[in-house]
């Protein structure tokens, strides 16, 4: 019977330790009239943490803290990236995105800490009503006085003025008249600039052959884990798990870029053609 027992809450802690958290404490809360899945996934540093299925009207309230998501590390040094993929909804209210980050540690999303947002992006607004969806990639760089370490971000999608209007700067919390929209804490981890030894390292790869026709090798000094190509105006066209050999013939002909992620979560990127 205590060995029953013993093995129960062994089972329900374990759950407990996997399951996501629903309280956004002690940052702010975010909840709406209409709340529902309205975003497909997101990729930082190399590292993808989906949503589910998109939602609907009249679903419940779908904010989650992914606590136990683990990101690729960031850096203050060069570029980092994150990629956002929205669903195309079927309420035509919810336009407008934000992404902050914590940098300063204190709790608060502040106007200052968006990294992403509707009006430094390429998107004017967010898909609704059947329009395309198509991935959103922003490339920035953390500010010196960000706080090294854990700290929290936000992704959220709302309602808010219309016609769109680039002017706007959305509320991390509930705003006044927000009726439809969807949002999502998680954690990041911040680092200090790369030693000049660590990015020549990483720098340090090389891609062959190239040109290429059926499939690529890539070499490099660090471990490399994954991999993705983009075409030259920056839209993602295939992603690999794995680096051992990468199938190219499926591309078209033409000049692609080649971005390779190390197991910190960092990455670096090197031109490829492709001709068959």
């Amino acid at each position: 019977m205590f060995k029953k027992i013993f093995l129960l809450l062994t089972l329900a802690t374990a759950f407990t330790a996997k399951s996501q958290i629903t309280s956004p404490s002690p940052y702010c809360a975010s909840s709406y009239f209409g709340n529902y899945n309205m975003f497909q996934n997101i990729t930082i540093a190399g590292t993808t943490l989906s949503f589910g299925a998109m939602g609907s009207f009249g679903n419940t309230n779908t904010y989650k803290y992914y606590n136990t998501t683990t990101f690729g590390d960031l850096t203050k040094s060069g570029n980092n990236t994150i990629t956002v993929n929205p669903y195309s909804v079927n309420d035509f209210e919810p336009v407008y995105f934000a992404l902050w980050i914590d940098y300063n540690q204190n709790n608060t999303f502040e106007s200052s800490e968006i990294v992403m947002q509707n009006s430094n992006t390429i998107n004017d607004v967010l898909p609704t009503i059947g329009a395309p969806a198509s991935p959103i990639t922003k490339t920035f760089t953390i500010p010196a006085a960000a706080l090294t370490g854990t700290t929290r971000a936000r992704l959220k999608r709302t309602d808010g003025p219309l016609p769109y209007t680039s002017t706007y700067i959305m509320d991390p919390c509930t705003g006044t008249g927000v009726n439809y929209g969807c949002t999502y804490d998680f954690n990041v981890v911040i680092k200090n600039s790369l030693s000049t030894s660590e990015t020549k390292a990483k720098e340090s790869f090389r891609i062959y052959p190239n040109p290429a026709r059926d499939c690529i090798t890539v070499d490099g000094l660090q471990k490399i884990t994954s991999a993705e190509i983009y075409s030259m105006e920056g839209n993602l066209v295939k992603k690999y798990p794995s680096t051992d050999k990468l199938e190219v013939s499926s591309l078209e002909n033409g000049e692609y870029m080649l971005k390779v992620y190390y197991k910190d979560g960092s990455s670096a990127s090197r031109k490829v053609l492709v001709a068959k």
